[in-house]
């Protein structure tokens, strides 16, 4: 199998070399051991006729792509990056109604309108992506309760000083707009997905307004090492397939999954119980604010103190996660948190650390506060 790499959205045989880069960089396209990656930063769909269409030449560029791999590409694709979409009413909080009815208004076409990432036309293309590429959203198949304070990856901007947060237009407000999609042949692969930032106050967010993403993909035989290796077998996982992973165990028997997703299925978070048959499952609690800039004004209303995660200094504001998202170890409050631990003896014998683990740690532990 031929490596791919390019930083273009056209194909081979379509004119554009493969090491001509974008022109405005914008796209990434390598191959590792067991599938390739598609890292792209998606154009803001803006608030002009010409930004909007500039948007659907961008999509529709996607979709071939994603239309031509899907016809025989030798390895599945993992896709992600900055999107530019929330993919669901869900994904924005904490008022949906006010991505979609309060920005955006001056569109000559009502798919149009609404805040950019947040329109019924946006939405729309990138639900006929998915499927044009036979892609699956990694986070949501494993976490599949909607919760915009525990999945935002974009978080607005509080107001510049000397003025409180509050005074920033997009204080307290968040937006899923960045993913991690894989086609439906690496399904059985999922082990575990993060986001990995958290708060109105963006920690973890490494100085951006977007915070990074985790995903963790079960190892298996590269194709090639698999068929040289006796009876088929053998060639040990790929380090290649660790594309981004912060330690744990990871299923060392999985197969690179038949093209229809195989049987297995990936373990998916514990969902809150439904209230009796036919009724939705309870909104989570949306946390109070440690301080009083809260986006409804000055208010008295404080939360508990965050509970940390004492092996990666994660924190977390949900006060029903009883784990880490990023490494799985149980949660404790700051106060009795021990930072920088490894784990103890035992959970480690139960779930080997990647050679990842430490130096991705160790990379968010120096994140400042």
């Amino acid at each position: 199998m031929q490596p791919a790499l390019r930083f273009n959205l056209d194909e081979e045989g379509q004119g554009t070399p493969p090491g001509q880069h974008d022109k405005e960089g914008r796209v990434i396209l390598a191959s590792f051991g067991t599938f390739d990656f598609l890292g792209t930063y998606v154009p803001n769909q803006g608030a002009s006729e010409e930004s909007f269409a500039r948007r659907r030449g961008w999509d529709a560029k996607v979709r071939r792509l994603l239309v031509s791999r899907a016809a025989g590409a030798p390895r599945p694709l993992v896709w992600g990056g900055d999107l530019n979409v929330a993919a669901a009413w869900e994904d924005v909080g904490p008022d949906p109604d006010w991505f979609r009815s309060k920005n955006g208004q001056g569109a000559r076409c009502a798919e149009e309108r609404g805040q950019p990432g947040f329109t019924p036309a946006e939405q729309e293309r990138f639900a006929d992506l998915m499927q044009a590429g036979e892609l699956l959203d990694a986070h949501r198949l494993l976490h599949p309760t909607p919760s915009w304070t525990r999945d935002a990856t974009w978080r607005g901007t509080p107001g510049a000083p000397p003025n409180p947060p509050e005074y920033g237009r997009y204080y307290g407000k968040g937006m899923r707009i960045d993913y991690v999609l894989v086609q439906r042949q690496l399904r059985a692969r999922l082990v575990r997905t993060a986001v990995l930032g958290h708060g109105f106050e963006r920690r973890g967010f490494l100085g951006s307004d977007h915070c990074p993403l985790l995903l963790e993909l079960a190892p298996c035989d590269p194709p090639a090492a698999a068929a040289a290796a006796p009876g088929g077998g053998g060639g040990g996982p790929s380090s290649l397939d660790h594309a981004a992973v912060a330690g744990g165990a990871a299923d060392a028997s999985a197969s690179c999954g038949p093209t229809d997703g195989g049987t297995s299925e990936p373990e998916l978070d514990p969902e809150p119980e439904q209230g009796g048959a036919g009724e939705p499952a309870p909104a989570p609690p949306t946390p109070a604010l440690t301080t009083d800039h809260s986006p409804e004004g000055h208010s008295a209303a404080r939360r508990p103190a965050p509970r940390a995660c004492s092996a990666c200094t994660l924190e977390t504001e949900d006060a029903a996660q009883a784990k880490c998202e990023a490494c799985g170890c149980e949660l404790e409050p700051p106060s009795s948190a021990t930072r920088c631990m490894k784990p103890d003896t035992a959970a480690a014998a139960v779930a080997p650390a990647s050679p990842h683990k430490k130096s991705i740690e160790s990379f968010f532990a120096k994140q400042p506060g």
